[in-house]
Order: structure tokens, then sequence, then C-alpha cells
């Protein structure tokens, strides 16, 4: 059965053509012989565009991955002020895979417009202060014998910087795909003052790759698929309901490590919750949250302000399960507030009880093939007082993540079995039978 929907879902979907191609890249000048890669289903949402060939002209020290030798796949998206880079790595603790990266880059430049010139003048460095000092905060919390038990290492669970790699930006272009857009002189001074602009805050100028400052460190990120609320959309209910017990257990474990290390997350986005299938776990699905050039320490400060951090978590967390839940948009809940300005005290209070109130709307619904088992146990056990917990209602059983971790665990064993883990792995063994 499980063939037979991905066989379908090939047919139907460009996403699920066996071969991907793509431009050959070049590195030092020299073209790097390509040689086209099989994919399976849920592999082809981490290689949009991408071909992986033999050859792997960068090494880096990666936390958690060990010693790994990276190539360049296609561009993934350019900000204002950052650029995102698929890689493709082998990595000694990943032995017979190949591990999906992503690079990251900031860019320092006239992004508003200011001086309208070809070529825009841009300068690059791996990371922020900020997010190196998260990265190392969970670096350091990582490796606390505690996380040791998880079925997915936590190294996955949070997209952190791993480590730098000097790259050449030469090698980048011809692999780009078209996921990003580029310019050149005579596009630049063919358009108006507005597309200019435009081109300057959202584009790369070609000169970019060309410059003779060719060479650019990076950091190295785990690179998630998709985000996790369309787990049904994009796996279909098969695999769905395969997967979904061990990615919502993940969903609590990912949580519990921000607590636990004392951070709190400032772009609460549901695009950064993310799939992902592990390498270092081979094959075990679970959840990548990313983004983080936006957080803040908890450390230090006052009791009330930490609870404030855990009950904006909290929403964010009961969010996360309901929609991943749930494939109907009819079912689903709205986003809450995802800052971390300290007076959102008054925003978020209101929000999370009007999702409280349509998560009851929603129970007056048949669960269906598309719901998660169980969905009315998650709602009244965990979704439902999470996000009373969030809005500050009183009579909160826990602000704990522990607490609902524990929950989610208890709803995957009742719902989907035990050991509900091991029967989650997305094997190369789905995909070759006949």
């Amino acid at each position: 059965m499980i063939t037979y929907l991905l066989m379908a879902f090939l047919s139907s979907s460009s996403l699920g053509e066996a071969m991907l191609i793509q431009s050959v890249p070049e590195v030092s000048g020299k073209p790097i012989e390509r040689r086209s890669r099989r994919f399976f289903e849920v592999d082809s949402f981490l290689w949009p565009g991408c071909i992986v060939s033999d050859e792997y002209p960068y090494k880096a020290e990666l936390f958690g991955f060990g010693t790994c030798y990276l190539q360049p796949c296609s561009c993934q998206e350019v900000r204002a002020s950052s650029v995102v880079w698929g890689f493709a790595g082998k990595c000694d603790r990943a032995p017979g895979q190949i591990v999906d990266f992503v690079a990251t880059m900031r860019l320092e430049r006239d992004f508003r417009g200011e001086v309208l010139k070809y070529p825009q003048d841009i300068d690059t460095f791996p990371a922020t202060k900020e997010e190196l000092a998260f990265a190392q905060a969970m670096k350091t919390e990582m490796n606390k014998t505690k996380w040791s038990k998880l079925q997915i290492p936590a190294v996955e669970h949070i997209g952190i910087k791993l480590g730098e790699v000097g790259i050449s930006l030469n090698s980048l272009r011809n692999g780009a795909g078209t996921q990003c857009r580029f310019y050149d002189k005579n596009t630049f001074e063919a358009s108006s003052k507005s597309v200019q602009k435009n081109m300057m805050a959202w584009e790369l100028p070609e000169h970019f790759f060309n410059s003779k400052k060719d060479m650019a460190v990076v950091a190295m990120e785990a690179r998630g698929a998709f985000p996790v609320y369309g787990l049904f959309q994009k796996l279909g209910a098969e695999l769905a309901h395969r997967t979904i017990a061990t990615v919502l257990v993940s969903v609590g474990q990912t949580f519990q490590l921000y607590e636990d290390a004392n951070w709190l997350h400032c772009d609460r986005s549901p695009h950064h919750v993310l799939f992902r299938k592990s390498t270092l776990k081979r094959d075990m699905p679970g959840v990548l949250i990313i983004d983080h050039d936006h957080v803040m320490s908890l450390a230090n400060k006052s009791s009330d302000l930490i609870v404030l951090g855990r009950r904006h978590m909290l929403g964010w967390f009961a969010i996360t399960v309901h929609n991943t839940c749930h494939q109907d948009n009819n079912k689903t809940l709205p986003d809450l507030d995802g800052s971390c300005i300290e007076v959102f005290d008054k925003i978020n209070p209101e929000k999370a009880i009007e999702a409280h109130q349509r998560m009851e709307i929603v129970l007056e619904h048949a669960e269906s093939e598309t719901d998660c088992k169980g969905s009315r146990f998650l709602a009244r056990e965990v979704v439902g007082p999470a996000l009373l917990c969030s809005a500050g209602v009183f009579g909160c059983p826990s602000y704990e993540m522990a607490h609902w971790t524990a929950k989610l665990q208890e709803w995957a064993v009742t719902y989907y079995g035990g050991p509900f883990q091991q029967q989650s792995v997305l094997g190369s063994e789905l995909f070759d039978q006949a």
C-alpha cells in the first residue's frame, strides 16, 4: 500500500522525479563531473534542483557530525542581509550516507538602495555574535548526559551553527539552481529605480561570485525538509501516520532543549519548525527548529520574565502540535505572537484564548484519515491546557516542557503502540518493495 501511494505521488509531482538535474558547478574554474543521484521520495524534499557528485572539495569539523567533506548544492534563499545555500556532506559520524546541510552567510550591503550602483559592495561574515552565543550555549546543553538517550541526537533538533568553512564563491554560481535570483550590470542599468532597489535587497549581483575577493567563510547548519505542519500533505496519510508519533514527541523534546538551556526563540514562526529525516539515527523522523538570529537568553532574568518566556514557548508548542496533527485547514489554529518584546504579555493572552476557543470548535468535527489518531486526547490533554497556560490562566498544570513531553509520549504509546519510534523509521526498504 505504501509503495502504491508513493508511486502515485511520484507520477504526479515534479518533486517526485527519480532524477533531479542541475547545471555543472565549478571549483577553481574547473568543472566538476556530476553523477546523478537517485532519491527516495522523502529525500527529494531535501534536495530541490540538486545532483550530488563524487567531488567534496571542502573539509570542516562540524559539531555532532565530526569531520565532514562538503560540496555546494543549490541556492535556497537570498535575503537583504543573508544568504542560505544547500550543501551535501559526507561525515565520519554518519557513515555511508549523504548528509544534508545548509551554509549561511551574513551580508553587509546597502540593501535599502540609498546609492544605486553596480556592482553593489557586499561584505560577508558567517554569523552574528548572538547566533554564535546561542550556538555555544546549545552545544554545552547538548553535551549533557541526559540528552544521550534521545532517539534522534540533540544536534538534529535545533539548527545551530555547527562550524565554519572557507569556500570559493565562484564554485557556487553554476550550481545555483532557480530558487534564488541574480542580476548582471546590463539588467541593473536597464531597470527602473524601484526595481534596482529591490534587486539590491533581495537578489545578488553576478559580481558577487566573480570578484577578486573570491573566498568567504560560511557557517554550516543541519538542514530540514519542509514545515512540519505539512506532514500529512507532503508525505500522504500512510507515511504521516507511520511517522507522526515520533515527530510530535520530537517536538516536545526540542522545546525541552530550549527550556533547559535557558533560551527563548524570538521568531516563533510555523515555517521554522521543519521535518527532518535523521542521518545520525539513520532514517528516524523528527523535527528541526531553525532561524536563531533572534533569540533571548533567560539566564539571570527575573522569575517573572522566565515564566513569561515559558508561556510563549508553550503557546508555540501547542499550535505546532495541533496543526501538525491536522491536514484540513478548517481544523488548524491561528499563530500566536512570536517576538521577544518584554511587554508582549498584553497581546498574547487574548490570542491564546482565541486559539483555545477555535480548538473547541475543531473538536466538533469527526476525526478523519488526515488527522492524527487520538486527536481529541491531544486536544484535551496537551493542546488545550498548554494554550491556557500560555494565556496565563489560573490552574496551569505545569510550565515545564518535561510535563508536556510525557503527555505526548503517553498519547503516542496509546494510539500508535510501542515501540512507536522503531515503527516510524523511513528506511530504503519502504521504497524497494515490489
